[in-house]
């Protein structure tokens, strides 16, 4: 006859709320065998004089290799012994320690997945959503090289603003979004190398204020939070020589009055260290020629900027510019 199991706890109880939790001291799972004949799970060392200790599991969290790494420390195993794995609609799922070959339907555990994909699957992996792009426009995209780190952020404590992310040159790949109790940096990392990234924005929020304890232990309490997750890679496109190193966009509805015309090529965004980012230009600009060729949608600028650079290594925009409240026109050349 099969054990029964009893939790006192799961194996991934608490969740953190600074980067430096990501990095997380030593912690131990213990596994007693009841007089009854079950087995019981704990991250809490038990006295319970009904409680006989059969195996020590120590789960290291102090680097990037071995994060989450779990290593027998006990003399003793026991085979018959079976995890609680938490899935994504706040369900468990007990999954054996040992798997079975997957011809069997012992093999597979009841949310669907191979015991083996059911140990390891992270939310961070599981939830991941690309953004949809051509890929002519992953053409220039900076992946992460082999020997590389990926650079984890905690938006919050760093208050990391977008807009100077994007002016360096990142570009959003995909995103995260789950509900979990912890988020461990290496399945950040795991999933960082799997698409390339090399910068990791995150955040967590909860709308509880009090900790609830969970049903399985009383004493046991516990949060639930929501995680947002952000993998961003650099895009060298505007370093290319003919790039200019703009993000062009038509001139917004509520700023028409004050250029007071409706054509143009509006200046939405600048690439740091660009040929125009370097030339000056600034977010706001709205470019109206180039070479005294008039530019007025962004399909036209595109056309002549092209054509103008057959014929000469020098761009002179001509732009409107608001300065102390007053319109100005301006005209910056740009070498190529």
């Amino acid at each position: 006859m099969k054990k029964k199991i009893l939790t006192f706890s799961l194996l991934m109880a608490s969740g953190f709320s600074t980067y430096a939790d990501l990095v997380e001291a030593d912690s131990y799972t213990y596994l007693y065998e009841n007089k009854d004949g079950s087995t019981v799970i704990t991250n809490k060392k038990s006295s319970n004089p009904n409680l006989t200790l059969i195996k020590v599991i120590k789960s290291k969290s102090s680097g990037d290799d071995d994060l989450g790494v779990q290593k027998d420390v006990s003399k003793r195993s026991d085979k018959n012994v079976r995890t609680i794995i938490a899935t994504s609609d706040g369900r468990f799922t007990d999954v054996p320690l040992i798997s079975l070959p997957l011809s069997s339907s012992r093999s597979r555990s009841s949310s669907g997945l191979s015991i083996e994909q059911a140990k390891t699957v992270t939310n961070v992996s599981k939830f991941y959503k690309p953004i949809d792009r051509q890929p002519e426009s992953k053409k220039h995209f900076e992946y992460l090289k082999p020997n590389e780190n990926v650079k984890i952020i905690d938006h919050k404590d760093t208050n990391v603003d977008l807009d100077d992310l994007e002016e360096s040159g990142y570009v959003l790949l995909g995103s995260s979004r789950f509900m979990d109790r912890k988020l461990l940096k290496n399945d950040v990392i795991e999933q960082a190398k799997k698409i390339g990234a090399t910068l990791v924005i995150w955040s967590k929020a909860t709308d509880v204020t009090i900790p609830y304890s969970r049903e399985d232990d009383p004493n046991n309490f516990d949060i639930i939070y929501n995680y947002i997750v952000h993998f961003y890679v650099k895009d060298l496109f505007y370093k290319q020589p003919d790039m200019l190193g703009i993000r062009m966009a038509n001139i917004p509805i509520s700023e028409r009055p004050l250029y007071q015309r409706n054509t143009g090529v509006y200046v939405d965004q600048l690439t740091h260290d660009s040929k125009a980012y370097n030339a000056n230009i600034l977010v706001g600009d709205v470019i109206i020629s180039i070479n005294n060729r008039t530019t007025l949608s962004l399909e036209e600028l595109h056309k002549v900027k092209q054509e103008e650079l057959k014929k000469t290594k020098t761009l002179n925009l001509k732009i409107l510019r608001i300065v102390k409240g007053d319109l100005k026109e301006i005209e910056i050349p740009i070498s190529f």
